[in-house]
């Protein structure tokens, strides 16, 4: 393991981020979302994509908890693809400012290649784990006060009340500096007790269409069938894309239409051409890439001289 990354050795889940939102309509139906892939750098389109999911969802009834981005390890093998423990300080720069995106290192610190439905086991193994705490309201009813004292908090942004309690320690093995640190998040088990309903708490895969067309591919992706019966697929898609017909199985049938009811297509409304391979570029060619990416990981990538002189060609997308 690359020294530099020894210290993540023990890190848990981040929860500090995940929260409910009360005035939902009920039954509300739990989701946190996953995000995996290079972030070769992170961009703006990446937190674009967690927000116009998020907006999207709530319109189906669902209850986005929180969105995660879990950058691949070094072994996923690319070329250009800037050390791990860049892409997550850089992702972790990205969503500083963000009430609902996190970063799970858990992906970039594994020795070897992981698979994207491994992924998704994980993050709801660790949800799993949770102590987790009955909300005992239904919508639009006064909050219950959490357990170990934490306050409701809006981090909706629209004066929704959202609740929060300690999530206490996910892992006999963690290390003393987490351990001495307070996370709080929503009262996250395996299932959430909403008006008296359980509900399990889904963790979906979120991608763009071109990712998720791949998984039609034979002997692209290890599984597909189980990571859409088990999680499920919500995809941002872009005008352009035959991502239709892979859905409907016009043009002969195929795992994606063969599980359509587990994929939500989301249109952006907004849509826009910013890729990571597009701000390397800039970024190679000592020219701005002002507005494509936060500032924060503009200045982190020069600083370190990450993409210069040439040294992009990594694609950024999560792998099978």
């Amino acid at each position: 393991m690359d020294p530099r990354i020894r210290e993540w050795q023990f890190v848990d889940l981040p929860t500090e981020k995940l929260s409910c939102n009360r005035n939902a309509a009920a039954p509300r139906t739990p989701v946190v979302l996953v995000s995996a892939g290079s972030f070769n750098p992170p961009t703006y389109m990446h937190l674009r994509m967690c927000e116009v999911a998020v907006q999207e969802l709530a319109q189906r009834g669902y209850d986005v908890w929180g969105c995660y981005l879990s950058p691949v390890a070094d072994s996923y093998g690319k070329q250009g693809l800037a050390p791990t423990h860049h892409r997550v300080a850089m992702c972790r720069l990205a969503t500083d400012g963000s009430h609902l995106i996190m970063v799970d290192d858990w992906e970039a610190r594994q020795p070897g290649y992981t698979r994207t439905l491994q992924v998704l086991r994980h993050v709801q193994a660790e949800l799993g784990k949770l102590p987790w705490w009955d909300e005992a309201t239904a919508a639009g009813s006064e909050a219950a006060a959490p357990a170990d004292g934490a306050s409701c908090r809006d981090s909706r942004g629209s004066g929704d009340a959202v609740v929060a309690a300690s999530s206490g320690s996910s892992s006999s093995s963690r290390s003393s500096s987490s351990s001495s640190s307070s996370q709080r998040g929503p009262t996250a088990g395996a299932d959430a007790t909403q008006g008296g309903e359980q509900q399990r708490v889904r963790v979906m895969l979120l991608c763009g269409a071109d990712l998720l067309a791949t998984m039609a591919a034979p002997g692209v992706w290890m599984e597909p069938a189980a990571l859409l019966r088990e999680h499920g697929v919500v995809c941002v898609d872009r005008d352009g894309t035959e991502l239709e017909q892979l859905l409907s199985g016009s043009g002969g049938s195929n795992v994606l239409s063969e599980n359509r009811e587990a994929i939500i297509v989301v249109r952006d409304p907004v849509p826009n051409a910013i890729s990571s391979t597009r701000v390397r570029a800039e970024l190679e060619a000592g020219r701005s890439a002002a507005y494509l990416a936060p500032d924060a990981v503009l200045r982190y990538a020069r600083q370190h001289e990450l993409y210069a002189g040439g040294t992009g060609g990594g694609s950024c997308g999560g792998g099978p």
